[in-house]
């Protein structure tokens, strides 16, 4: 059986929380995106959203399905720096948690900090609890439902109140004027046989298709787990790209570029089916 991996959240729900309409038969895995990217760089999972920074390492052994995708324009709602200071730069030398959970947000924060900012903050990855985060260091670097939630909340934080956000999906565009791509769907090269007899990207594709047309539905669903709005839920979602156009590809490589100077596009190797 193919075994597909997912994120629990709830930007991933357009894509796949109607796939078992489509391929009922795949096996599916849900965890932290950094867990999948684990999986998924050790084969253990054929198909599945990969962080687009791990494509710097291991573009070799994927194949990128050409055109799902998450990518934000300007405000992403979902990837915030929580910050004790109201400006970026005074948290040169200072210490930011990180989150354990991601490692494109993470590493698009350190780029940020360093061709933006032009500061060199001291790194913590640590637990995704903005609470505890913020006991111990000037910053926190929160993504998903945990960032959903508390940047909409904005809630008190002990010692020192109400903390500043910063959202990183408009601090990139600020930066380039593109969009940020966070993630891809991807084939593990060693199962695109069985991918392709299958038929688990088309599948996929049918699944985001009609997750689409289900916004609000999915946002109701969802709501209570987060303890939000199905109205909040829903403006998140529609404010979420989940194709790779054009624009959000020249976001996406310009990422890569910038993560790695020696990288070229004719490095990726695309699953057109």
């Amino acid at each position: 059986m193919i075994t597909l991996g997912t994120i629990p959240y709830l930007n991933t729900q357009p894509v796949d929380c109607y796939l078992h309409r489509y391929a009922p038969n795949v096996h599916i895995v849900r965890d932290i995106p950094t867990a999948i990217n684990r999986e998924l760089i050790n084969g253990n999972i054929a198909v599945g959203p990969l962080s687009v920074y791990e494509l710097v390492h291991h573009s070799n052994i994927f194949a990128i399905v050409t055109d799902i995708s998450i990518t934000a324009v300007g405000t992403v709602q979902s990837v915030l720096l929580f910050s004790w200071y109201a400006d970026i730069r005074e948290l040169d030398q200072r210490p930011i948690a990180l989150t354990v959970h991601s490692s494109t947000s993470v590493h698009l924060l350190r780029l940020l900090c360093q061709q933006h900012y032009r500061i060199r903050p001291q790194w913590k990855p640590m637990a995704q609890d903005l609470e505890t985060m913020l006991q111990s260091c000037a910053g926190a670097l929160l993504i998903g439902d945990a960032a959903l939630i508390e940047g909409t909340l904005r809630r008190s934080i002990h010692p020192h109140g109400r903390p500043y956000v910063f959202d990183l999906c408009d601090e990139w565009g600020q930066l380039t004027g593109l969009p940020f791509t966070f993630a891809v769907w991807v084939v593990h090269r060693d199962w695109m046989a069985e991918v392709r007899l299958h038929k688990i990207i088309p599948a996929l594709r049918a699944s985001r298709a009609y997750g689409l047309t289900r916004i609000e539905t999915i946002a109701e669903q969802y709501a209570p787990r987060l303890g939000l709005s199905p109205e909040i839920c829903s403006v998140y979602l529609h404010n979420l790209r989940y194709e790779l156009d054009p624009d959000a590809l020249e976001g996406f490589y310009a990422f890569l570029r910038m993560s790695r100077p020696d990288f070229h596009r004719d490095n990726l190797y695309l699953y057109g089916e």
